[in-house]
């Protein structure tokens, strides 16, 4: 099985309401998903909020809402994440 086979199992699982696959799959776009935060924060914001508290805002919110998500193509759910 290959990697993206087993990205697109953990997704459509957590998509069904599985929250270990939800978790699994949070794990994968963790680093990549700070990273971007990070890299939009101003240095004026930066000192008014940590990125980390964005992500964990984002990450709660994808949680709540993916049950609605629809992946249409390969990276589809990398770029949602990025979008909230």
């Amino acid at each position: 099985m290959s990697i993206g086979s087993i990205e697109s199992d953990l997704l459509l699982r957590a998509i069904d309401g599985d929250r270990a696959s939800l978790s699994q799959i949070f794990l994968l776009y963790y680093g990549d998903l700070q990273k971007h935060i990070k890299s939009r924060l101003s240095r004026d914001l930066e000192r008014l909020v940590d990125a980390d508290d964005i992500l964990h805002q984002t990450l709660l919110r994808a949680a709540r809402g993916i049950g609605s998500f629809e992946p249409r193509h390969a990276g589809s759910f990398h770029g949602w994440l990025k979008t909230i």
